[in-house]
């Protein structure tokens, strides 16, 4: 999903100014809320892994040779 499109005809400097901006933008997100962005990034992944994990099948062992 495209929210905005970024105008082609930007000179440089305005690319460049553009770029600096959000790339500040970044850094005081960052330093304001690094411990809140690690922790919905732990628990992001945790949820992920517990939805995407393949379930156990104890009746079924895995004994199977190594092919190399």
């Amino acid at each position: 999903m495209t929210l905005f499109s970024i105008p082609p005809d930007w000179t440089p400097e305005q690319a460049f100014a553009v770029y600096e901006l959000i790339r500040d933008l970044e850094r005081m997100v960052w330093n304001t809320y690094c411990h809140d962005i690690q922790e919905a990034n732990r628990r992001y992944r945790e949820d992920y892994l517990a939805s995407h994990s393949l379930p156990e099948n104890p009746d079924v062992p895995f004994d199977d040779p190594i092919p190399f």
